[in-house]
């Protein structure tokens, strides 16, 4: 029998709750809240077992066990299921999961159930089924939130399974925004303690690519260029290329680097080495691009195209005066034989 009609609307309320309570969350208390929806989930789907499993691609399909709650006192499977291949779930569960299809394993006969893997897990929990979830985001497999009961395998029908699939949807969504967000935050810490070092200023920028702050470094006077846009500071012809670099950074979330001259207008004309990273202190700061004055690095390139060029034209003056002398030599001979014969 299907779940009532009042415990799916408290599902969905249950949900929105969950969504207000992710809002900021650093990925280690998402672990802690993680738990408290699976209870969540346990109760209002009146389950004895609920688990939260992520899925991860580097090395094949993966699942580990993220979180677990027990109506009863069952033993922690954590220790046991980290990084589990996904065929170990069993072939059909391999196949349905990443297409987001919901498997439903119970027991046979013969008391076996889809896969070796599952059958110790229902004996672990001492439950009749062992019921799986998908949980998938930009088309592929992210997770997966498994219940065991024993209430027969039309206990959760497809719009229930949905409704989980919706609850999951929104904790592991916030949970990997939280993750890249704080690996972000991490490499534009460790960024900033190079800068320290190397960097003469750097520039926050907000989305619309508007200078919000400008940060010193090294005891450096920083230009008073705080309002201005990127484009009002970057010279006409390098800034289209600087333009899609920071738009590539902010997109991807990794770092750029690349080299642009300032306008004469914000004062003299200076050449820069930057690094565009993503994020900043701030959550309306868009990127921020570390700067270092390159311009005695810059002098001595010119210089030296300057002497290769000065070196090449000697150099072909020089084949230039080789050949004049040669044939010189090669006209003053017919006159040197016939001065003789005369």
């Amino acid at each position: 029998m299907s779940l009532a009609s009042d415990r799916r609307d408290s599902l969905v309320r249950y949900t929105s709750r969950l969504a207000d309570k992710l809002h900021g969350l650093r990925p280690g208390e998402h672990r802690v809240l993680a738990a408290q929806m699976l209870k969540g989930i346990g109760k209002r789907c009146e389950v004895d077992h609920a688990h939260l499993y992520l899925s991860r691609l580097k090395e094949g399909p993966q699942l580990s066990l993220f979180a677990e709650w027990s109506r009863t006192s069952a033993p922690s499977l954590s220790s046991k299921l980290q990084r589990v291949a996904l065929g170990l779930v069993g072939g059909e569960a391999a196949e349905l999961l990443p297409a987001g299809t919901a498997v439903y394993c119970a027991m046979n006969g013969q008391a076996e159930a889809c896969s070796r893997l599952v059958t110790g897990i229902l004996r672990e929990l001492k439950c009749a089924a062992y019921e799986m979830i998908p949980i998938r985001i930009s088309k592929r497999l992210r997770g997966v939130i498994a219940v065991g009961h024993d209430r027969g395998p039309s206990h959760l029908d497809s719009a229930c399974q949905h409704l989980v699939q919706l609850t999951g949807h929104v904790f592991i969504g916030s949970y990997r925004a939280a993750c890249r967000e704080s690996i972000r935050a991490r490499n534009h810490r460790q960024w900033r303690n190079v800068a320290n070092g190397s960097c003469d200023f750097a520039l926050v920028l907000d989305s619309a690519l508007e200078i919000m702050k400008v940060v010193p470094f090294r005891n450096q006077e920083p230009p008073a260029i705080t309002g201005l846009r990127l484009q009002d500071i970057v010279t006409r012809n390098l800034y289209e290329p600087v333009q899609r670099m920071v738009a590539d950074a902010i997109k991807s979330g990794t770092a750029r680097t690349c080299d642009f001259l300032t306008l004469q207008e914000i004062g003299k004309q200076h050449s820069f080495n930057c690094r565009i990273e993503p994020g900043g202190d701030t959550a309306e700061s868009a990127c921020t691009l570390y700067l270092a004055n390159n311009d005695a690095e810059r002098a001595a390139a010119d210089e030296l195209i300057q002497m290769r060029e000065q070196l090449a034209q000697a150099s072909r003056l020089s084949i230039s005066g080789n050949l004049s002398s040669e044939l010189a030599h090669q006209l003053t001979q017919p006159l040197q034989v016939i001065e003789y014969q005369a």
